[in-house]
């Protein structure tokens, strides 16, 4: 097990591993494990999780769950040569270029995950992550909280950034390359977005800017 986020694993493997058996319809919870807690930041280690199965199972068609009931869900076959890509992360470099309140900003990377910050996806979500780079040519400092301009689209869903995004809230003025992300929560099955930054009643005004991508 490897935590390669900044954030601790805190969850039971109790309640987030089941063994489904062949018959598909027997699920097992976990008799014990090594680590009974998701790992914490930055921890590399090994573990063992154990189920009570018969001696006549088949271990070569036994499949391991991970998540709750209420989180998006992954079956990992445990067999050799298992195909697992559609649980990767994808992500695209779109290198979109936009204007939004005299500032220059680039959609640098968009990258689609059930999981981010060592947090699985809600059932039927995955998490979105935009990654800009910004350049303040102006004389003023930009300062805004991005929860109140940013949003990302897709069909009829709108959604505001995640509580756990860490995006800049100012560029100072005549700043150049500053970079932060965006994480957003979107429905699993989307993969054209619209990237929304709200028109502003300032003054001056800011104007609304959008930027399409799609990650397939």
């Amino acid at each position: 097990e490897h935590n390669t986020t900044t954030h601790s694993g805190n969850f039971l493997y109790s309640d987030v591993t089941r063994l489904i058996l062949p018959d598909g319809s027997t699920i097992l919870a976990p008799d014990n494990e090594q680590n009974a807690i998701g790992p914490d930041a930055a921890v590399s280690r090994t573990n063992w999780i154990d189920f009570p199965v018969t001696t006549q199972v088949d271990l070569s068609k036994l499949v391991l769950r991970l998540g709750t009931p209420t989180e998006n869900q992954m079956d990992i076959p445990l067999s050799p040569n298992a195909n697992l890509s559609k649980y990767q992360p994808k992500t695209v470099n779109p290198n979109a270029k936009f204007q939004y309140a005299g500032l220059n900003w680039t959609v640098s990377t968009a990258t689609a995950s059930l999981s981010d910050n060592a947090t699985q996806a809600e059932k039927g979500m995955q998490y979105v992550v935009v990654t800009f780079s910004v350049d303040n040519p102006t004389s003023n400092d930009f300062n805004a909280y991005w929860g109140d301009y940013i949003r990302l689209k897709s069909g009829s869903v709108t959604s505001s950034p995640s509580a756990d995004t860490t995006f800049p809230t100012g560029f100072p003025a005549g700043s150049a390359g500053t970079t932060g992300s965006v994480i957003f929560l979107m429905p699993q099955d989307s993969t054209s977005f619209t990237l929304i930054m709200l028109a502003q009643n300032s003054s001056p005004p800011i104007s609304q800017a959008t930027v399409n991508f799609k990650i397939q």
